[in-house]
C-alpha cells in the first residue's frame, strides 16, 4: 500500500509527500527518523539502516527477523501504521 501511495498514482491524491508528512507528524517519528545535512531520512531503530522511503523501511522490517518486532504490537512502526490509518 505504501508503494502505491508513494508512487503518486493513487486516485485518492495521496502522494509520497503526504506519506512523509504523516510519518513526521506521528508522535513516534523520533524513533524512526534521523536528521541529516540534506534534511531527514527514515532509519530502522533496531539496526540503524537508513532509507529514503517509508515503504523501504517497512520492507526492511518485514525481511529482517531481528527488526520485525517494530511493525508488530506496540512497535513504533505498528503505532505509525495505526496513526496513518486514522488520518488517511
Amino acid at each position: 500500500m505504501l508503494i502505491h501511495l508513494e508512487s503518486g498514482a493513487c486516485p485518492s491524491g495521496v502522494t509520497e509527500d503526504t506519506v512523509d508528512d504523516l510519518a513526521k507528524e506521528c508522535y513516534q517519528s523520533r524513533r524512526y527518523t534521523i536528521e541529516t545535512d540534506a534534511g531527514w531520512r527514515y532509519e530502522c531503530p533496531e539496526c540503524e539502516k537508513e532509507f529514503t522511503k517509508l515503504s523501504a523501511l517497512y520492507q526492511h522490517v518485514e525481511d529482517v527477523p531481528a527488526c520485525s518486532h517494530l511493525a508488530n504490537g506496540d512497535g513504533c512502526l505498528a503505532k505509525l501504521e495505526r496513526f496513518m490509518a486514522s488520518r488517511l
